[in-house]
């Protein structure tokens, strides 16, 4: 619901509220973002709050104002009229002046779902606010309030992502007081998600200027006592959640990598204190975008925070000429009093409606297995179908053949560039690998990394001048490779029909599109010296530009984008990719963490995660093929291990796992997700999948390091149906003997050493026997699993052990399968 009642907007989801109001001034301000309240036709005077007298050295916004700017809650606040906090707006006009000074002009508001909304009337505003328009002159209405801007000339501008079909939106029109300049703020409703977005758009009907800083939203809070939590991190350790008090003054976090970065994910998270996963009051905010950013907090004197959110403004400065427009990246945000979980059920709802592409909103994903840590570089085709037949065998459904397939790649110093397969690897082309891998019963999958260059490349040779680099230094290298110049469009057109190409010619099911770099060197040989400080945006447009053709073309290719893991894991990349590559470490011990943190904003159907190779190649840890499943399952899963090198044991395992993947792919994939317990808290980390449609769901408990003499444990459920009857029971699980050495013998019907030729008996009967873990199935109604909770039997405690014990260890874990009884079926 969007209502206007005078110089106020309600905009109300299904339970929260936004509630704007037009000052006397013209300035539009924010009186409250929280639950929902009721809606009220005298509006919302209650709400406004301000001071008597101006404080001591604030400013006052006029003689007879009132009012300081530096005191209200501004919306969109700009500069040099008293405010002095950050600034959403930094304009700089033709006459060397900044002072950016926005007031109310007119509004409209969009109803129907979808981008093509039905406009109400416009409402024309000269000098006063919003209440003083009249809704009576239909005629005048229809017009627009200012004459027609062209189209923005931008390349790669149309492919700016935004949320897709929103229910209403309210789009306010606000004039710089001195310039002809304009800047449309456009608030987006979800209400079956509770969510709300922002776009902003400035448009110059004025000489020309330049955008030094434009938010693509500012909120400014009532209240200041607030915890701030955010994702941070580094390559192969993403997304670790931290959080503290929000201090006084300004905290930032941001990238400045020409991606939204590891460092810091663009989203942030503001709540009360002790708020928890299922109490407490707290709110989210997540910019749309994969270029530089940052996400600020201010908390100021007077019982504010202002939160925004936007492009990086360093080394950003934007040309706008008269009559052109620039869009600020979308933002998009919401309200939770139920806790983080709830907030977290809402990001997830609405990206998997509103975010990724309709096509791949409700399909399962391929069980896939990718080549890369089984044969690196080293491979050709033989040694390629010899690892597909494997997969096949085991059950698997999508063979990705990763980097080294094309002309001259044998190591990572040459070739980026040169999408053409390497003959003596591929005698077939990759057209002809394709075809014998699908002739298996296989779908096929390809890697790509189409932003790079190798120095090393024919098209280096031929265009040196498309890579970003400074023609009076050296270039520094990152994976000895530079990037391409994505700003100019003979690069993306050449990108384009290079790929093209390649995708007729093999017709993947799969492509993985990776970025192993990051920024340096930021020199666009294409753009003139007055637009170099546009670099970082217009290469962010060129690759959504890029991907916005291919994915129009090849609609049904699975796209997994990826940046040396999550170093560009953001709602931009997931509006053409349906999935991201989360981290290139697949330790269990790591990605426990890195999954949960991720799980803050990100549903797991866009979080891909695989099965690694033991030892980890990342962290040299051990873990059991049975942790490394049970971690990857909550996600898109996938293998990424030498299948050839398997141990009968693991082999048997593995061919256990498809098969428990595939009977519950829906629910792994698109369930409801719960964190019943944080890896940042404690020692353990739980999550819940359930299916409220089927009464299924998945309980994954993960241990990080053993314990001697550990607690008795339970797991406390949430979401089921209080009244309803569930089952829950161990999936099979099963465990390697060669663990417990001779300490075995006490529990087989034959003899085994740790040591001599009878420790080689020991080994061949431990690859061979899957000793089965203890096992567990409890009946129970809803209520009894969430209030009282599920109780685990006792792990093992060093005085012996039967099928009532549970022996884990460092970084182990257990699954656990939820079913909904049908009771008027059960006999009696």
């Amino acid at each position: 619901m969007i209502a206007k009642h005078g110089s106020y907007f309600h905009l109300a989801s299904h339970n929260s509220s936004l509630i704007l109001h037009i000052r006397d001034s013209g300035h539009p301000e924010l009186l409250h973002f929280g639950a929902r309240i009721r809606d009220r036709e005298d509006g919302f005077p209650g709400l406004i709050q301000d001071f008597s007298f101006i404080p001591g050295i604030e400013t006052a916004y006029s003689e007879d104002g009132g009012f300081s700017l530096q005191t209200i809650s501004a919306l969109m606040p700009g500069s040099g009229k008293g405010d002095y906090r950050l600034p959403a707006l930094e304009l700089e006009y033709d006459d060397g002046s900044s002072i950016c000074d926005f007031l109310y002009h007119d509004h409209r508001i969009y109803r129907n779902s979808g981008r093509e909304h039905t406009r109400e009337p416009s409402h024309s505003h000269a000098d006063s606010h919003a209440d003083s328009v009249s809704n009576s002159d239909s005629q005048a209405a229809s017009q627009s309030p200012e004459p027609a801007v062209s189209p923005e000339p931008v390349p790669g501008a149309r492919a700016l992502p935004m949320p897709r079909a929103p229910g209403e939106t309210l789009e306010l029109i606000l004039k710089e007081a001195v310039h002809q300049v304009f800047l449309h703020i456009s608030y987006d409703l979800f209400p079956e998600t509770d969510v709300f977005a922002c776009r902003c758009r400035l448009v110059n009907r004025g000489r020309e200027l330049h955008i030094h800083r434009i938010m693509s939203m500012n909120l400014d809070l009532s209240g200041d006592d607030w915890d701030f939590i955010s994702l941070e991190g580094k390559w192969i350790r993403e997304k670790h959640i931290q959080r503290s008090p929000v201090p006084r003054g300004r905290t930032s976090i941001s990238s400045r990598r020409f991606a939204s970065g590891a460092d810091h994910n663009p989203f942030l998270i503001l709540a009360s204190p002790g708020t928890g996963e299922t109490e407490g009051e707290c709110m989210g905010f997540s910019l749309m975008y994969s270029g530089n950013h940052e996400m600020n907090l201010e908390r100021s004197e007077y019982g504010q925070v202002r939160v925004q959110c936007g492009i990086h403004d360093h080394d950003f400065r934007w040309r706008l000429g008269e009559g052109e427009q620039f869009s600020a990246p979308a933002a998009f945000f919401s309200f939770s009093s139920g806790g983080l979980g709830a907030l977290s059920i809402r990001f997830h709802r609405f990206i998997r409606e509103h975010v990724i592409p309709p096509r791949w909103r409700n399909r399962t994903r391929p069980l896939l297995f990718n080549s890369w840590e089984a044969l690196y570089f080293d491979f050709d085709e033989t040694r390629l179908l010899q690892l597909a037949k494997k997969g096949k065998k085991l059950g698997m459904e999508l063979f990705v053949v990763d980097d080294g397939w094309f002309q001259g790649r044998n190591d990572d110093h040459s070739s980026l560039g040169d999408w053409v397969a390497d003959s003596k690897k591929l005698p077939g082309g990759i057209q002809g690998l394709s075809r014998k891998v699908r002739k298996l019963g296989l779908q096929f999958g390809i890697w790509i990394e189409p932003e790079m260059i190798s120095p090393d490349s024919d098209l280096y040779r031929s265009h040196p001048e498309w890579a970003i680099s400074s023609p009076l230094r050296e270039p520094s290298l990152g994976r000895h490779q530079l990037m391409l110049d994505m700003s100019n469009p003979r690069v993306v057109d050449h990108l384009h029909q290079t790929l093209r190409t390649l995708f007729l010619d093999c017709e993947p099911d799969y492509v993985k599109w990776d970025m192993n770099r990051s920024i340096s060197d930021p020199v666009s040989a294409h753009l003139p010296a007055s637009r170099q400080k546009e670099l970082g945006h217009r290469y962010t447009l060129g690759v959504y530009e890029l991907l916005k053709r291919l994915t129009d073309e090849f609609p049904d290719i699975l796209l997994e984008t990826c940046a040396s893991g999550g170093n560009r894991f953001d709602a931009g990349m997931l509006f053409y990719s349906p999935q991201i590559w989360t981290s290139d470490n697949t330790d269990p011990g790591s990605r426990v963490k890195i999954q949960h943190g991720s799980s803050l904003l990100y549903p797991q159907h866009c979080a891909a995660a695989h099965v690694g190779s033991d030892p980890s190649h990342q962290t040299l840890r051990n873990s059991s093929v049975s942790t490394r499943f049970h971690c990857a399952a909550f996600a898109p899963l996938g293998y990424e291990l030498d299948l050839q090198s398997l141990s009968p044991f693991d082999e048997k395992i593995i061919s256990g796992q498809v098969a428990l993947y595939k009977e519950h792919r829906e629910l792994f994939q698109f369930g409801t997700f719960h964190r019943l317990a944080s890896p940042f808290e404690g020692n353990t980390a739980v999550w819940q999948l359930y299916s409220e449609e089927t009464g299924t769901g998945i309980v994954g408990y993960f241990q990080l390091h053993q314990e001697a003499s550990p607690v008795r444990e339970r797991i406390r459920l949430r979401g089921l149906d209080p009244g309803k009857k569930y089952t829950i029971r161990t999936a099979p699980h099963f465990l390697n003997i060669l663990r417990f050495g001779e300490l075995i013998n006490g529990y087989l019907p034959f003899k085994v050493k740790a040591s001599g030729l009878r420790g080689l008996a020991h080994k061949v009967i431990s690859d061979n026997y899957l000793f089965p873990a203890e096992t567990r199935e409890v009946s129970a109604y809803g209520d009894e699993l969430m209030e009282a909770g599920f109780r685990l039997w006792p792990q093992f405690t060093g005085t012996g052990y039967n099928d009532r014990v549970r022996i884990m260890g460092d970084v182990s874990s257990r699954l656990y399968i939820l079913q909904a009884v049908d009771e008027a079926a059960e006999p009696g």
